[in-house]
């Protein structure tokens, strides 16, 4: 694979450590309001997808609306937790001086919120590594695994996608890199990697070997 000009990093669980703690006040909440799911289930379900949409999903299985404040009090719940116990994934700091030392581009596109990233990164001293380069779904009509968020992000960084490449950790956002049509490499420490193989990402463990992998 030639060498990439642009690499997009996903925020939650590629940069920064934080799917067990959305997840967990994800299902602790739709379990107090009687969707009864487990963490698994929350994984294989919602991972990737913006909380919006999330939303709407939980609502159309309990047949009924959420509290109008369930958001902010989400939010509230896992940013509490986040601030207490985030920590970067293990080897992404190496993973992007590396791709600093060799001039390549780097940027985020989430299904969080721009807040959320600024929050996260800058909670795990990663904000240094991208400036404003933060793209979120939030601001589209559509989610992963939609392919609209990653070109949306090439193409705010003057990048065609034959030149970029997608860094996942969701089976959601592995589609929609490969309907962008950019290669992806599913990080999957935590996450199914037979789904973001069928979704055509090429699978690895371990952080620090994503820069041979980019042939750096």
């Amino acid at each position: 694979m030639p060498r990439p000009s642009l690499v997009i990093f996903d925020c939650d669980g590629v940069l920064v450590d934080s799917e067990r703690i959305g997840h967990g006040t994800l299902v602790e909440m739709a379990n107090e309001h009687g969707y009864a799911i487990t963490i698994a289930d929350s994984y294989r379900q919602y991972m990737g997808w913006r909380m919006p949409d999330v939303i709407a999903h939980i609502e159309t299985e309990i047949g009924k609306s959420l509290p109008s404040g369930w958001l902010d009090e989400f939010t509230r719940r896992r940013d509490a937790v986040l601030e207490k116990d985030l920590k970067p994934v293990a080897g992404i700091e190496g993973v992007l001086d590396a791709l600093a030392a060799a001039g390549i581009n780097t940027c985020v596109a989430s299904s969080g919120s721009v807040r959320k990233m600024r929050f996260t990164l800058g909670l795990t001293n990663l904000a240094r590594y991208f400036g404003d380069r933060l793209y979120s779904t939030w601001d589209l009509e559509r989610g992963k695994p939609f392919p609209d968020i990653f070109l949306h992000a090439a193409t705010s960084q003057k990048t065609g996608p034959d030149a970029c490449v997608v860094i996942e950790d969701s089976p959601a956002g592995a589609q929609a890199a490969k309907a962008a049509g950019m290669p992806c490499f599913g990080y999957a420490a935590d996450s199914d990697s037979g789904a973001l193989q069928a979704h055509g990402a090429t699978v690895f463990l371990r952080m620090a070997d994503l820069p041979g992998l980019l042939g750096l």
